[in-house]
C-alpha cells in the first residue's frame, strides 16, 4: 500500500477502516451505493453524480439491477483523484489583481 493510502487509512473511522480492510473476510469486496456513500460521508446523489462524471467516473460494476464499487478500486480511484496541494509558490499569478509591488510602480 503507497504513502497516499496508508494517510488515507489513518484517518478513517472503525466502520470505514472495516470497509477498506485487506483481508476479504474482515469486509466486503464489493460495496452497495448507501455503503460507500456513508464511507466517502456524503450523499446518494452525490455518490450517483461521481458514478456518472464522464470525464473521471466513480469505478463500478453492475450485477443484474444492483450497482456495485469494489472496495479496492474505490481506494485506488480516491488515491489517484486526489490532487496535490498548491503551495502560494506554485500558485500562478491572477492577473486581475494589483499587487502593492504594482501600485508602488504607478506612483510618479
Amino acid at each position: 500500500m503507497g504513502k497516499q493510502a496508508e494517510e488515507l487509512m489513518n484517518g478513517l473511522g472503525d466502520f470505514d477502516r472495516e470497509l477498506l480492510a485487506p483481508s476479504a473476510r474482515e469486509a466486503p469486496l464489493l460495496l452497495t451505493v448507501p455503503e460507500a456513500c456513508r464511507l466517502l460521508r456524503i450523499g446518494k446523489t452525490l455518490c450517483w453524480e461521481l458514478l456518472h462524471n464522464e470525464s473521471n467516473p466513480m469505478p463500478h460494476m453492475r450485477m443484474g439491477r444492483r450497482v456495485l464499487i469494489p472496495r479496492a478500486a474505490l481506494l485506488a480511484w480516491i488515491v489517484a483523484s486526489t490532487a496535490p496541494e498548491v503551495t502560494a509558490t506554485q500558485r500562478p499569478a491572477n492577473p486581475h489583481v494589483a499587487t502593492r509591488r504594482d501600485a508602488d510602480r504607478r506612483q510618479p
